[in-house]
């Protein structure tokens, strides 16, 4: 089970306890996440803190249940990810003002 928001939080007792997934260190706010086989997705986007802007940082991926997380973002345009979906093996991300980008899983 996992949450998003302003951390992705793992649960693997149901929803019981979680616990943070290791993001690295940048801030981030999660608009979505993707379960793909085993493999977890999530898409990243800006967010104002403290009357500052923090970019997105597009899209992480998990391949070890949600305890650490990877930038796979090489070659978005737009780093503001609001959504995911999967299809044909490739992952679509859509982005803050209506864009849509194909990466290949």
């Amino acid at each position: 089970m996992l949450t998003g928001g302003d951390a992705i939080k793992v649960s693997t007792d149901g929803g019981k306890t979680f616990r943070t997934g290791d993001t690295g260190k940048l801030p981030l706010r999660v608009k979505d996440v993707l379960q793909v086989g085993s493999t977890l997705y999530a898409a990243t986007t800006s967010y104002w803190e403290s009357a500052l802007p923090r970019g997105g940082r597009g899209v992480l991926r998990s391949t070890d249940g949600g305890r650490s997380w990877q930038n796979i973002s090489t070659g978005l345009q737009n780093l503001n990810a609001t959504s995911l979906a999967a299809n044909g093996g490739r992952l679509y991300v859509g982005t803050v003002q209506g864009g849509v980008h194909r990466l290949k899983l």
